[in-house]
């Protein structure tokens, strides 16, 4: 673990900064009362009464000198101009920005206190150029860029401040050049609310040193109490790795000597390949990563192909806002008679299943939707639509993305939901959906290969669904996942399991006739022989290869705990491909996806014939256990059948399951080489 340099240890009162005293060199606030702020506090100013002032202040009011004269006294000389007239000097919120009149007076204040030249941009904020140039007038982004101009050579300089510029495209050079200084970096969340602020609030310990041509500083993320940190440092390295979440749900404060992270060149090389924005390695944009087996992950991601190379056309879909102006569709819910008439929104889809829920006719709220029974739906099904199709067929097709010289809707495709929402069970929800719909690109994209094969969209559909790939996404935050992101996604199938990842893939996608062209398309005579990786812990499970060749009702696995089943050997089988231990998945499982793991453990249960509980179900179990009776076991569901939840109800274990899974592949694996 790399300590700081002798010579960087900082000499107390050596090179001293303060903030002169008179009130035309306050050039932040003008006092008051109150002001927001990032941290809601005070901003770094003098009182205006002589008894709040400093002893150690110089008493005297400072010389009323012009701005290109040199003040006699050092303390005097960090500011030397007077601030011009500006309205407002600082907002709420994480971003901190100077608006005002922006003439000559403003853009020579700007150059002095910053030492450089300014550019306008939207609006009458001023962006400065160099490292700050095109970049919003974040405030705290102007004390990074001011704080590094005054260190002495010898100096450790160290700020709590937002964290926007590690992630914005835009913000290349200042990442640069703070990676070049970072000799520490804590990143920490809000979410134990030990500061005024909103609990969402990320924000960072970010200790800087002189630049240096080496990078190399120790990292730590999705940290939530100073105490952590401070006693991973001296963890022995004993024990699991921690998470975001610990065993009980709540967020993880255990300290790890494995969450501190070294990060050096060949991490931001990782970083910028697994990125790949043309930025260049020491430009890469951060990804945060928990713990070691999270970044060994990375490194094993880097080596690997991508989704790119097998050639994705990519699709946005329908503006939802700008299409509906122009007299495409209209809000209106309704049965559809074909696929032709759907528009699919994001709440369709689900990981590996096309038809998780529908929206309800009521249309109250964006959360109005139900789930889908996949145990009883008839073969010809098409999902109702909360769009309907105003436009004549032809100009619909035909304003339509195209692939060549067809609709990019007449073709298979692999759709994900656009939203990024790291902290969800899951990131990245991908699921094949059929010829025929379009799609919302406020809520999907989809990619297809129109005249490529079938077989290579279910693989890539398979490899999008793992836990492996959604970690990948996770680990970058962003507010979307576009195609950018999607083709940059390690992909390197193993054609030893090449059926046993297909079969499933098929068989969680598959859930209606629609899909029949693709089942028989990729259909190999292998998959008769592929088979569950273990027992079901519930019941006599049907054997996953007792499938025929043609699409049939018993084609899609129905059952709640055989598409977990299957999900999770996917995840399995796509680790195994990849290179990744089953002790790094496991890890990856408990660390990063604390939503999931909490929903295995108290939430997710299942009946004996492998039906998930109702949360009304489990609730009245949970009081009167084994002795609930019948009616209180049985649910109309929104069709109308009444379903019944057989005894006993039990919570299945994730991470056995995915180490069951993966050593069983290893052993398939090996035959079949």
């Amino acid at each position: 673990m790399p300590e700081l340099d002798r010579d960087e240890i900082p000499h107390i009162g050596a090179d001293l900064r303060v903030v002169p005293p008179g009130p035309p060199d306050q050039v932040l606030h003008p006092c008051r009362t109150v002001v927001t702020g990032v941290f809601r506090d005070r901003p770094t100013v003098l009182g205006r009464q002589r008894r709040q002032q400093p002893g150690h202040k110089v008493p005297h009011p400072p010389a009323g000198l012009r701005p290109a004269e040199t003040r006699p006294d050092h303390v005097h000389q960090l500011v030397e101009q007077p601030r011009p007239s500006l309205d407002v000097y600082s907002v709420g919120g994480s971003h901190r920005r100077i608006f005002g009149p922006h003439n000559h007076e403003t853009q020579r204040w700007l150059l002095h206190a910053h030492g450089q030249n300014h550019t306008t941009t939207a609006g009458q904020n001023g962006s400065p150029a160099g490292v700050l140039k095109g970049l919003r007038s974040d405030l705290y982004r102007c004390f990074m860029d001011q704080v590094w101009r005054n260190g002495s050579a010898s100096g450790i300089m160290a700020l709590i401040h937002p964290e926007s510029h590690f992630t914005d495209e835009r913000a290349s050079l200042l990442r640069q050049e703070a990676y070049r200084r970072l000799r520490r970096h804590w990143q920490f969340s809000n979410e134990l609310k030990l500061f005024e602020i909103g609990n969402k609030m990320v924000f960072g310990v970010h200790v800087y040193g002189r630049d240096r041509e080496s990078i190399r500083f120790l990292q730590a993320a999705a940290l939530y109490h100073p105490s952590t940190i401070a006693r991973s440092l001296k963890h022995d390295g004993s024990g699991p790795e921690p998470g975001l979440k610990d065993d009980e749900g709540s967020w993880d404060l255990r300290p790890h000597a494995n969450r501190v992270i070294e990060v050096t060149d060949r991490t931001l090389e990782t970083w910028g390949e697994l990125l790949d924005d043309g930025l260049g390695a020491r430009s890469a944009r951060m990804l945060y990563v928990v713990n070691k087996a999270a970044s060994s992950a990375l490194e094993v991601a880097t080596s690997l192909p991508r989704v790119s190379r097998v050639g994705l056309k990519h699709s946005l879909g329908w503006d939802e806002t700008a299409d509906e102006r122009r007299g495409r569709f209209i809000e209106s819910w309704g049965e559809r008679s074909t696929w032709e008439d759907v528009i699919l929104q994001g709440p369709n889809l689900s990981v590996c299943l096309p038809l998780a829920k529908i929206p309800n006719s009521t249309l109250s709220s964006n959360r109005d939707w139900s789930p889908v029974e996949l145990e009883s739906l008839p073969p010809t099904y098409v999902p109702p639509s909360k769009y309907e199709i105003i436009q004549d067929r032809k100009s619909f097709v035909d304003g339509y993305v195209q692939w060549g010289d067809r609709s990019a809707a007449d073709f298979y495709r692999v759709a994900w939901r656009s939203m990024a929402r790291p902290a969800n069970e899951r990131t990245l929800i991908p699921a094949i959906i059929p010829p025929g719909p379009t799609h919302l690109t406020q809520s999907v994209y989809s990619a297809g290969l129109p005249g490529g094969s079938l077989g290579t969209l279910v693989d890539v559909a398979g490899w999008l669904s793992s836990l492996l790939l959604d970690f990948i996404v996770r680990s970058a935050p962003k507010s979307s996942i576009p195609r950018s992101i999607i083709d940059r996604l390690p992909f390197a199938p193993d054609a030893a399991l090449e059926s046993d990842l297909r079969v499933r893939v098929l068989r969680l996608n598959a859930v209606t006739s629609a899909y029949r062209e693709l089942w028989s398309e990729v259909w190999d005579d292998s998959f008769v022989v592929c088979d569950w990786s273990g027992e079901s812990y519930l019941r006599a499970r049907p054997a996953l290869g007792d499938i025929a060749s043609e699409w049939n009702s018993n084609s899609p696995l129905r059952m709640a705990a055989d598409r977990r089943r299957a999900s999770i050997e996917i995840d399995a089988i796509v680790a195994l491909s990849a290179g990744l231990s089953v002790d790094d998945l496991c890890t990856i499982y408990r660390s990063q996806f604390g939503v999931l793991r909490k929903y295995d453990s108290d939430r997710y249960y299942y009946d004996s014939r492998g039906r998930r509980v109702p949360s009304a179900v489990l609730s009245l179990w949970r009081k009167k256990g084994e002795a609930m009776a019948l009616d209180e076991r049985t649910v109309r569901l929104p069709s109308g059948v009444e379903q019944i939840y057989s005894l006993p109800f039990v919570a299945l274990n994730r991470e056995r399951e995915l180490r069951e899974a993966y050593a069983y592949f290893e052993c398939v694996r090996r035959e079949r080489s």
